[in-house]
């Protein structure tokens, strides 16, 4: 792939949050391009310095901020995509790269809009079959290993969603 290539496909991203807290703090997930079947890896955290609610002006709607990476699984090359935004009212929203947030033609690009998400158990089976290795993760960091419910027991210490709907990406220079 160059940059500038423009990928329209399917994605699935989850949206990780510790239980109680407004936002999700981490975003995982695939990407697998419709016309070439190449696939990505994403990997995503909360810009926490950055404001999402602007007590100044009421009329703005609330935005959690993240920095992605896209991992190109067939090349292993990196694209960074500094600021996506997400509005925190509704899970199924659009995740896009803020517009000020690139400032030459080759940044990396995407925008995702959800047209079906799974939540509590569904989610965690979705995680526990196509995010194995970061559902371990999580299952180590939670001492839910050997529980006879595992969900049940992240559940208790997170909130899950995953949404399932088309993305495009723009691809600009890797890493």
């Amino acid at each position: 792939m160059s940059a500038n290539d423009t990928l329209t496909g399917r994605a699935q991203l989850t949206f990780l949050a510790l239980k109680g807290s407004e936002l999700p703090s981490q975003i995982r997930g695939h990407y697998v391009a419709n016309s070439t079947q190449k696939c990505f890896g994403i990997a995503g955290q909360l810009l926490e310095d950055e404001p999402y609610r602007y007590p100044e002006s009421c009329c703005l709607e609330p935005t959690a901020k993240y920095r992605l990476t896209l991992l190109d699984y067939e090349s292993k090359e990196y694209y960074d995509i500094p600021k996506v935004t997400k509005p925190i009212e509704s899970d199924a929203a659009v995740l896009q790269t803020e517009d000020n947030a690139t400032t030459d033609d080759n940044s990396t690009r995407l925008h995702f809009e959800t047209d079906r998400f799974l939540v509590d158990n569904a989610a965690w089976q979705h995680c526990e079959r196509y995010l194995h290795q970061f559902y371990l993760e999580l299952v180590k960091n939670s001492n839910a290993d050997g529980k006879d419910d595992i969900h049940e027991h992240l559940s208790e210490e997170y909130d899950v969603t995953v949404c399932l709907g088309t993305m495009t990406i723009a691809l600009g220079s890797p890493r």
